[in-house]
């Protein structure tokens, strides 16, 4: 059969907005207005705006984004450029996205709150909170605390050989470490620290029968900022000595 239009103003099978029954056997129905397709239903009953090829239940596209969606997708979104899902509330709203089963209907929550002075975007589990961006961009969560707190994060780490020509064996934002001299060091940062308040935690090591203890000393002599700091390896009344093991990480 032929294509044909029902104009929902005059009911008439013609024109070029309203209605479309595709031809053939296919039953796909298009919304159409001045002879642009708005919207479709295939004969799957998946609805596609912006395509007439709806790939899901639901599929509101752009543009094409010439991927492949996951076989349990139920809503699709796609652009072929950037692409965002809004959600807009008032200035004292709670905006949220709930996930939930047949037994549990809120099991999983984000949750962001749009007050002044009070926001913050929370991540709720089995009724539980779990973890909290605060507006201040402080990261607390709920790992055996007994309720959300803030985590103090390594700023910097690092595991080196301080005999010889010194090797790092690993680290986390240390770029290098300069040798001064016998169980003198300066550790220098890959991306700078926010300032200079900061702690410093380190251990060495007992070698070859030893049995003096070792320690990391903060040396004062040398920079102490937001890029590098020194430190000390010593023994025996604040002796300086190279270790093979020196391990030093930095909280702020």
């Amino acid at each position: 059969m032929a294509s044909s239009i029902l104009n929902s103003d005059d009911g008439v099978v013609s024109g070029t907005a309203g209605l479309k029954s595709v031809g053939g056997d296919d039953g796909v129905l298009n919304i159409q207005n001045n002879g642009t397709t708005a919207a479709t239903v295939n004969a799957s009953g998946n609805v596609g705006i912006g395509t007439t090829s709806p790939a899901k239940p639901l599929h509101v596209s752009g543009g094409s984004s010439g991927g492949t969606f996951p076989t349990d997708t139920i809503l699709a979104i796609e652009d072929n450029d950037n692409t965002t899902l809004s959600l807009l509330g008032g200035t004292s709203s709670i905006l949220g996205i709930t996930l939930g089963d047949s037994a549990d209907n809120d099991r999983f929550k984000i949750e962001c709150n749009t007050t002044s002075g009070s926001r913050y975007m929370a991540f709720t589990v089995d009724a539980s909170e779990r973890a909290r961006i605060t507006s201040a961009g402080l990261f607390q969560f709920n790992s055996g605390y007994g309720s959300v707190a803030t985590a103090y994060g390594c700023r910097a780490w690092v595991n080196f050989n301080g005999t010889g020509t010194v090797a790092i064996r690993a680290s986390g934002n240390v770029s290098s470490i300069t040798d001064h001299g016998t169980g003198d060091y300066s550790i220098n940062f890959s991306t700078a620290l926010p300032d200079s308040s900061y702690s410093v935690s380190g251990i060495t090591c007992t070698e070859g029968g030893e049995s003096d203890g070792r320690d990391i000393d903060l040396n004062m002599n040398r920079s102490f900022n937001t890029t590098t700091c020194g430190v000390l390896t010593t023994y025996q009344a604040a002796t300086r000595n190279d270790r093979t093991q020196v391990h030093v990480a930095i909280f702020r």
